[in-house]
């Protein structure tokens, strides 16, 4: 059985914070944004045969942002679990991003079903030191099949706003 959700299966993962934000370049300060950002990773599963599956995974992914952006050639890893019974999908994790400078900031989330889940960046450092940051993602596309059954796959909406020290 595969669970094809996640931020990063893919919740959290994803962040997020790609900076398309509504200032640009390395010298802001603060941004709101919203972008995509698609992830991918191996996933765990384990389930009781008659429904109930429990699952974990651990991703990569790249923020989709331009030359210029906060988080230009950055990367993203996260790590999560969920469980699904009777159709009701939770997961929750947390991701590192990590810029070309090799600076990082740490962020939570969580998600239930498609719905909209919430994210928030707990810390950071170098530039990101002090960093405060939280927003939405939800998934918004998946392979209808994985390059690997043992993968999972996933592209997130990802919004919200975010703020140097």
């Amino acid at each position: 059985m595969k669970i094809m959700y996640g931020r990063c299966a893919i919740a959290g993962c994803a962040l997020l914070i790609a900076g398309q934000g509504v200032v640009a370049a390395d010298s802001a300060k603060e941004a709101t944004f919203e972008t995509m950002n698609c992830y991918a990773g191996p996933q765990q599963v384990i389930t009781d045969g008659k429904g109930a599956v429990g699952f974990s995974y651990e991703t990569v992914g790249t923020p989709m942002s331009k030359e210029g952006d906060l988080l230009y050639r950055s990367n993203i890893r996260c790590v999560g679990s969920g469980i699904s019974i009777g159709g009701q999908l939770e997961q929750s994790g947390s991701c590192v991003v990590t810029d070309r400078d090799g600076d990082r900031f740490f962020f939570f989330y969580s998600g239930r079903n498609q719905e909209p889940g919430p994210w928030k960046i707990l810390e950071g450092t170098g530039k990101f030191e002090g960093m405060e940051g939280s927003g939405t993602w939800a998934p918004v596309l998946m392979p209808a099949k994985p390059a690997r059954a043992d993968i999972i796959q996933s592209c997130n909406r990802e919004t919200g706003h975010w703020k140097l020290k």
